[in-house]
């Protein structure tokens, strides 16, 4: 497993980007013991993509106050409560209205909610979750209460390519183009300023435009096994 320190030279010039960026190491379906390397490895954020995931790498780390947790998969609104708790670090992937109603109303409850982003479908791939872009400022505005940060975006999928660099150029594209975007709503909104860009296959690009979080999970743990 590639230290943390060794993977950031890796990645960006260590000069310039690496303060920005935070690599949350993607856990899902890993065993203890893989948890356990990776903190060794000075990995401190971890991201779960399931809801059963998410409360074993928090039982996991429990006692590791250096430690931050992330989660990154689709949300389902009826589990948005096992979302609503004070040890979340951040929530990637709102990715509906009706997300921001449920979290909203849960926090007219009193319940605690954790910082979040907007998922936007910036490739309007119409199997991925997301906001469509023209929506944010509009949602940010009627959720303001809610503590939206910023905003997440995954790249295009390099399997509908011909070739890696029509992908590369694609990729580079939707990510500047989003880029774009956020900064445009950070002018108005100054807390929007967590931009969650990339994943193993196009972290490079995201960190060089821009990106200040990048989600990796092959890049630390290999590949998952699907037996």
């Amino acid at each position: 497993m590639t230290n943390y320190t060794t993977l950031i030279k890796q990645l960006c010039d260590p000069k310039t980007a690496a303060k920005r960026v935070t690599i949350v190491a993607i856990s899902k379906k890993q065993p203890n013991s893989k948890l356990a390397q990776s903190y060794d490895a000075g990995y401190r954020h971890f991201g779960e993509s399931y809801f059963d995931g998410l409360e074993r790498t928090l039982t996991f780390f429990k006692d590791k106050s250096d430690v931050f947790i992330h989660f990154v998969g689709p949300i389902q609104s009826n589990k948005i409560k096992h979302l609503c708790r004070s040890d979340i670090e951040l929530v990637h992937s709102v990715g509906k209205q009706s997300h921001l109603d449920k979290f909203l109303a849960y926090q007219t409850s009193g319940a605690p909610i954790p910082n979040m982003l907007l998922q936007v479908n910036a490739t309007q791939d119409p199997n991925q979750q997301g906001l469509a872009s023209n929506t944010l400022q509009t949602l940010l505005e009627q959720f303001h209460t809610l503590p939206i940060v910023g905003g997440m975006v995954i790249g295009p999928n390099p399997i509908l390519f011909s070739s890696k660099d029509l992908w590369s150029e694609a990729t580079t594209h939707t990510f500047r183009e989003t880029m774009i975007l956020f900064r445009g709503i950070q002018q108005a909104h100054p807390q929007f300023k967590i931009f969650s860009l990339g994943m193993s296959q196009d972290a490079k690009i995201a960190i060089e435009l821009g990106a200040t979080h990048v989600r990796l999970g092959t890049t630390i743990f290999g590949p998952r096994d699907k037996t």
